[in-house]
Formats: structure tokens, sequence, C-alpha cells
């Protein structure tokens, strides 16, 4: 998981994205295999390794 250090540098990053104060829950899904998705109201951010594995393979078959 995060340090409280990081979670508290998320929750200004996203602040300041976001333009207000935000109230972030966070949870561990171990099927993301590293890295963070965030999702904002209809949003969603999504830096996970499994989902860069995943573009990446779909990139590779259409190269084929």
């Amino acid at each position: 998981g995060l340090s409280d250090a990081q979670m508290a540098n998320l929750q200004k990053q996203l602040r300041a994205g976001i333009g207000r104060d935000v109230k972030i829950n966070f949870s561990i899904d171990e099927s993301l295999l590293g890295g963070l998705v965030v999702k904002v109201g209809s949003r969603q951010i999504d830096s996970s390794l499994a989902s860069k594995l995943n573009r990446l393979r779909i990139a590779m078959k259409g190269a084929g």
C-alpha cells in the first residue's frame, strides 16, 4: 500500500487537479499488479500495470 506521505501527496495532487477538496477511499486490488486507479465521479484514471500490459497486448495483436 501507500505510505502516509504518499497518500497525502496524492490527495494534494487530486485537490489541485480537481479544484476542490477530495475525500479518498483507499483500497488494495491485487489484480492491478502495481500502479493505481483513480475514480472521480464518472471519470477514471487508470495507471495500473495490468492496464498497461493489456494495452501492450492489444497493440502487439494489431502489429502482428
